[in-house]
């Protein structure tokens, strides 16, 4: 898993963004939202960039030393 995240780091979200919002839009609703909307644009960007955040920031606390979280 940590393989697959590393080599995605390599590639854009811009990039993938496009193919996503493509199989969005086949989708129709997302959750009770209408796909061709702002707001279920953002939802698919959020669902889509969320997890690699909480993984990067997930690491960067597991980084830190225990004397400064106490």
């Amino acid at each position: 898993l940590i393989a697959v995240i590393i080599g995605l780091l390599v590639v854009p979200l811009q990039m993938s963004l496009i193919p996503l919002l493509k199989l969005y839009n086949g989708v129709g609703t997302f959750f009770g939202v209408p796909s061709k909307t702002y707001l279920g644009i953002w939802l698919a960007h959020t669902g889509f960039g969320l997890p690699f955040a909480i993984y990067l920031l997930r690491s960067y606390i597991a980084g830190l030393p225990r004397e400064i979280m106490e």
